[in-house]
């Protein structure tokens, strides 16, 4: 993956280091597998393969409790996971490196936002969630001195 689009993603790496893992953790909420990035479950990483190689979504536990759900580049905007349908099938095409993967992927998360309409979802492409989600926090945050 290193090599494709003439080094891009070595290129926005830059000098981080690259530090390899398995999905050898257990099932998570209805996905094969999962990585628990620091071993104390507030950061699980889980497949989300089919648009490329080794993709994967964060389930991420706040503090109050609330989890959160980044689900990379497996969809562009909610309304992918919600119908569920894929982006444009050209781009869908083109950016796809496994179809049929891709779309057992977006079904996994159709389901999961069924069973689980709390938890916020978060596609990379989607601002209007990202801001959605931004401003909910902002307004669940409590005020310091500093803001009044």
């Amino acid at each position: 993956m290193m090599a494709q689009h003439q080094g891009m993603v070595k290129r926005l790496l830059g000098d981080n280091p690259i530090e390899l893992f398995d999905l050898s953790g257990p099932a998570h909420a209805g996905f094969q597998a999962s990585y628990d990035l620091f071993g104390d479950g507030s950061i699980l990483l889980i497949p989300l393969p089919g648009h490329s190689e080794g993709q994967v979504g964060m389930f991420i536990s706040n503090a109050n409790g609330a989890p959160l759900f980044l689900i990379a580049d497996a969809v562009w905007l909610d309304e992918n996971y919600q119908t569920p349908s894929p982006m444009h099938p050209f781009v869908w095409s083109i950016l796809s490196s496994d179809k049929a993967t891709a779309i057992n992927t977006l079904i996994k998360l159709h389901h999961f936002a069924q069973r689980n309409p709390e938890i916020p979802m978060i596609a990379m492409h989607d601002a209007s969630m990202q801001e959605a989600f931004t401003a909910g926090v902002r307004l669940a945050l409590p005020l310091s001195p500093n803001h009044l």
